[in-house]
Protein backbone atom coordinates (compact mmCIF):
# COMPACT_ATOMS: atom_id res chain seq x y z
CA UNK A 1 0.00 0.00 0.00
CA UNK A 2 1.17 3.28 -0.61
CA UNK A 3 2.59 5.51 2.41
CA UNK A 4 0.63 7.16 4.19
CA UNK A 5 2.28 10.56 3.73
CA UNK A 6 2.23 10.32 0.03
CA UNK A 7 4.60 10.92 -2.56
CA UNK A 8 6.43 14.03 -3.20
CA UNK A 9 5.78 16.36 -6.05
CA UNK A 10 9.21 14.94 -7.33
CA UNK A 11 7.94 11.58 -7.28
CA UNK A 12 3.96 12.52 -8.48
CA UNK A 13 6.11 13.92 -11.11
CA UNK A 14 8.29 10.80 -11.90
CA UNK A 15 5.20 8.23 -11.76
CA UNK A 16 3.45 10.33 -14.33
CA UNK A 17 6.64 10.54 -16.52
CA UNK A 18 7.03 6.42 -16.41
CA UNK A 19 2.95 6.22 -16.94
CA UNK A 20 3.51 8.47 -20.21
CA UNK A 21 6.75 6.63 -21.03
CA UNK A 22 4.93 2.97 -20.69
CA UNK A 23 1.42 4.53 -23.23
CA UNK A 24 4.00 6.08 -25.82
CA UNK A 25 6.81 3.37 -26.33
CA UNK A 26 5.34 0.38 -24.87
CA UNK A 27 8.22 -0.09 -22.49
CA UNK A 28 9.18 1.04 -18.88
CA UNK A 29 12.00 4.24 -19.21
CA UNK A 30 15.44 3.97 -18.20
CA UNK A 31 16.66 5.52 -15.11
CA UNK A 32 18.25 8.02 -18.52
CA UNK A 33 15.36 8.54 -19.51
CA UNK A 34 13.53 9.52 -16.34
CA UNK A 35 16.54 11.81 -15.40
CA UNK A 36 15.71 13.64 -18.33
CA UNK A 37 12.62 13.62 -18.52
CA UNK A 38 11.52 14.81 -14.71
CA UNK A 39 15.39 17.08 -14.70
CA UNK A 40 16.81 15.48 -12.35
CA UNK A 41 20.39 16.14 -11.58
CA UNK A 42 21.91 12.72 -11.79
CA UNK A 43 20.63 9.10 -12.12
CA UNK A 44 21.24 8.39 -8.83
CA UNK A 45 18.70 10.64 -7.67
CA UNK A 46 16.39 8.66 -9.85
CA UNK A 47 17.33 5.90 -8.40
CA UNK A 48 16.77 7.41 -4.62
CA UNK A 49 13.50 8.18 -5.49
CA UNK A 50 13.02 4.75 -7.27
CA UNK A 51 13.30 3.03 -3.95
CA UNK A 52 11.40 5.29 -2.10
CA UNK A 53 8.41 4.92 -4.44
CA UNK A 54 9.47 1.30 -3.96
CA UNK A 55 8.76 1.09 -0.20
CA UNK A 56 5.23 2.95 -0.60
CA UNK A 57 4.18 0.23 -3.07
CA UNK A 58 3.91 2.30 -6.00
CA UNK A 59 6.90 1.09 -8.12
CA UNK A 60 8.03 -2.37 -9.20
CA UNK A 61 11.25 -3.28 -9.98
CA UNK A 62 12.86 -6.49 -11.05
CA UNK A 63 16.16 -6.57 -10.15
CA UNK A 64 19.12 -6.78 -12.43
CA UNK A 65 17.12 -6.21 -15.23
CA UNK A 66 16.59 -3.26 -17.19
CA UNK A 67 14.02 -1.21 -17.90
CA UNK A 68 11.77 -3.16 -15.85
CA UNK A 69 9.96 -0.68 -13.78
CA UNK A 70 6.32 -1.07 -13.00
CA UNK A 71 3.52 1.11 -11.95
CA UNK A 72 1.45 -1.01 -9.13
CA UNK A 73 -2.61 -0.74 -8.89
CA UNK A 74 -2.07 2.27 -6.17
CA UNK A 75 -0.14 3.93 -8.03
CA UNK A 76 -2.36 4.07 -10.63
CA UNK A 77 -5.09 5.16 -8.66
CA UNK A 78 -3.18 7.83 -7.56
CA UNK A 79 -2.80 8.99 -11.20
CA UNK A 80 -6.41 8.74 -11.82
CA UNK A 81 -6.16 5.89 -14.03
CA UNK A 82 -9.45 3.40 -14.23
CA UNK A 83 -8.30 0.27 -14.04
CA UNK A 84 -5.03 -2.49 -14.34
CA UNK A 85 -6.18 -3.13 -17.48
CA UNK A 86 -5.49 0.25 -19.03
CA UNK A 87 -2.04 0.06 -17.37
CA UNK A 88 -1.62 -3.75 -19.41
CA UNK A 89 -2.49 -1.77 -22.73
CA UNK A 90 0.78 0.27 -22.64
CA UNK A 91 2.89 -2.80 -23.11
CA UNK A 92 0.71 -3.82 -26.32
CA UNK A 93 2.63 -3.10 -29.68
CA UNK A 94 0.55 -3.06 -33.59
CA UNK A 95 2.54 -5.01 -35.97
CA UNK A 96 0.75 -4.96 -39.05
CA UNK A 97 0.17 -7.98 -41.02
CA UNK A 98 2.43 -7.42 -44.33
CA UNK A 99 0.89 -10.46 -46.03
CA UNK A 100 0.14 -14.63 -46.47
CA UNK A 101 2.83 -16.99 -46.46
CA UNK A 102 2.45 -20.30 -47.74
CA UNK A 103 3.00 -23.24 -44.59
CA UNK A 104 2.48 -26.10 -47.13
CA UNK A 105 3.49 -25.61 -51.33
CA UNK A 106 5.46 -22.14 -51.82
CA UNK A 107 3.74 -19.15 -52.91
CA UNK A 108 4.34 -16.16 -54.63
CA UNK A 109 3.96 -13.21 -52.11
CA UNK A 110 3.21 -10.80 -54.54
CA UNK A 111 0.32 -12.18 -55.74
CA UNK A 112 -1.31 -12.50 -52.28
CA UNK A 113 -4.57 -9.57 -51.33
CA UNK A 114 -4.23 -8.43 -48.10
CA UNK A 115 -5.62 -6.25 -46.14
CA UNK A 116 -2.74 -3.35 -45.71
CA UNK A 117 -4.64 -2.39 -42.25
CA UNK A 118 -4.61 -5.49 -40.57
CA UNK A 119 -3.13 -5.33 -37.61
CA UNK A 120 -2.65 -7.48 -34.52
CA UNK A 121 -1.18 -6.21 -31.19
CA UNK A 122 1.69 -7.88 -29.33
CA UNK A 123 2.81 -8.42 -25.45
CA UNK A 124 6.07 -6.36 -26.11
CA UNK A 125 7.47 -8.09 -22.82
CA UNK A 126 7.39 -11.85 -24.97
CA UNK A 127 9.45 -10.02 -27.79
CA UNK A 128 13.07 -9.35 -28.37
CA UNK A 129 13.82 -5.15 -28.12
CA UNK A 130 14.20 -4.62 -31.60
CA UNK A 131 10.85 -3.50 -32.78
CA UNK A 132 11.40 -2.41 -36.60
CA UNK A 133 12.80 -5.89 -37.18
CA UNK A 134 9.32 -7.57 -36.34
CA UNK A 135 6.48 -8.07 -38.75
CA UNK A 136 3.40 -10.81 -38.76
CA UNK A 137 2.52 -12.88 -42.12
CA UNK A 138 -0.76 -15.31 -42.04
CA UNK A 139 -0.06 -18.93 -42.16
CA UNK A 140 -1.66 -20.62 -45.27
CA UNK A 141 -1.47 -24.51 -45.34
CA UNK A 142 -0.71 -27.02 -42.67
CA UNK A 143 2.72 -28.25 -44.02
CA UNK A 144 3.75 -26.95 -40.24
CA UNK A 145 0.91 -28.30 -38.06
CA UNK A 146 3.27 -30.32 -35.86
CA UNK A 147 5.06 -27.54 -34.72
CA UNK A 148 1.63 -26.53 -33.76
CA UNK A 149 1.53 -23.84 -36.64
CA UNK A 150 -2.28 -24.60 -38.18
CA UNK A 151 -4.10 -22.49 -41.60
CA UNK A 152 -4.66 -19.18 -40.61
CA UNK A 153 -2.68 -18.61 -38.07
CA UNK A 154 -0.46 -15.46 -37.63
CA UNK A 155 3.30 -15.94 -36.81
CA UNK A 156 5.26 -12.92 -35.83
CA UNK A 157 8.58 -12.82 -37.41
CA UNK A 158 12.14 -11.28 -36.41
CA UNK A 159 14.38 -10.30 -39.42
CA UNK A 160 17.82 -11.79 -37.97
CA UNK A 161 21.06 -13.36 -39.16
CA UNK A 162 21.29 -15.55 -36.44
CA UNK A 163 19.42 -18.58 -37.23
CA UNK A 164 20.30 -22.00 -36.07
CA UNK A 165 19.49 -25.71 -37.29
CA UNK A 166 15.76 -26.49 -36.55
CA UNK A 167 14.64 -22.58 -36.58
CA UNK A 168 11.26 -21.89 -37.86
CA UNK A 169 11.90 -19.26 -40.34
CA UNK A 170 10.41 -17.34 -43.37
CA UNK A 171 12.30 -17.57 -46.73
CA UNK A 172 12.15 -16.37 -49.93
CA UNK A 173 13.19 -18.63 -52.64
CA UNK A 174 14.63 -16.31 -55.49
CA UNK A 175 14.99 -18.60 -58.45
CA UNK A 176 11.00 -20.00 -57.87
CA UNK A 177 9.66 -16.27 -57.13
CA UNK A 178 8.25 -17.83 -53.84
CA UNK A 179 8.17 -17.57 -49.72
CA UNK A 180 7.64 -20.63 -47.56
CA UNK A 181 7.78 -21.38 -44.30
CA UNK A 182 10.01 -23.97 -42.71
CA UNK A 183 12.42 -25.40 -40.53
CA UNK A 184 15.77 -24.77 -42.11
CA UNK A 185 18.71 -27.69 -42.08
CA UNK A 186 22.15 -26.38 -43.38
CA UNK A 187 24.02 -29.14 -44.82
CA UNK A 188 27.42 -27.96 -45.90
CA UNK A 189 26.47 -25.62 -48.68
CA UNK A 190 22.82 -27.29 -49.06
CA UNK A 191 19.90 -25.40 -47.00
CA UNK A 192 17.10 -28.34 -45.97
CA UNK A 193 13.48 -26.89 -45.60
CA UNK A 194 11.71 -29.45 -43.65
CA UNK A 195 7.94 -29.30 -43.40
CA UNK A 196 6.44 -30.18 -39.91
CA UNK A 197 4.24 -32.30 -41.82
CA UNK A 198 4.67 -36.00 -42.54
CA UNK A 199 2.35 -35.84 -45.66
CA UNK A 200 4.97 -33.05 -46.76
CA UNK A 201 8.10 -33.80 -48.69
CA UNK A 202 11.49 -31.73 -47.60
CA UNK A 203 12.76 -29.20 -49.95
CA UNK A 204 17.17 -29.07 -50.38
CA UNK A 205 18.55 -26.26 -52.26
CA UNK A 206 21.97 -24.84 -52.28
CA UNK A 207 22.51 -22.03 -49.83
CA UNK A 208 22.41 -19.41 -52.19
CA UNK A 209 19.09 -20.04 -53.34
CA UNK A 210 17.66 -19.54 -50.09
CA UNK A 211 17.25 -15.95 -48.96
CA UNK A 212 16.38 -16.42 -45.35
CA UNK A 213 13.13 -13.68 -44.24
CA UNK A 214 13.16 -13.98 -40.53
CA UNK A 215 13.09 -16.46 -37.58
CA UNK A 216 9.52 -16.75 -35.92
CA UNK A 217 9.34 -15.85 -32.60
CA UNK A 218 5.87 -16.12 -31.65
CA UNK A 219 2.79 -17.46 -32.89
CA UNK A 220 -1.10 -16.28 -32.65
CA UNK A 221 -3.52 -18.99 -32.98
CA UNK A 222 -6.34 -18.83 -34.84
CA UNK A 223 -9.08 -20.26 -32.91
CA UNK A 224 -11.63 -21.14 -35.64
CA UNK A 225 -10.72 -20.92 -39.40
CA UNK A 226 -12.04 -18.52 -41.65
CA UNK A 227 -14.91 -19.14 -43.58
CA UNK A 228 -14.60 -19.91 -46.84
CA UNK A 229 -10.92 -21.13 -46.64
CA UNK A 230 -10.48 -25.06 -46.67
CA UNK A 231 -8.26 -25.93 -44.17
CA UNK A 232 -5.33 -28.67 -45.27
CA UNK A 233 -5.33 -27.33 -48.82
Amino acid sequence: MASQNGPSETQQKMLNFIWQYLRENGMPPAYRDIEKGIGASSTSVVSYHVKRLESMGLLNRQKYIARSLSLTSDAIRLLGKISDAIHESAYLLELRIVGDIAAGVPVDPGNESYDSDDTISVDVRLLPKNWDELYAVRVQGMSMIDALVNDGDIVVLHKTTEIRNGDMVAVWLPLRGEMTLKHIYREGDMARLQPANRNYKALTLPGDQVDIQGKVILIQRLLHPPKGRLVGA
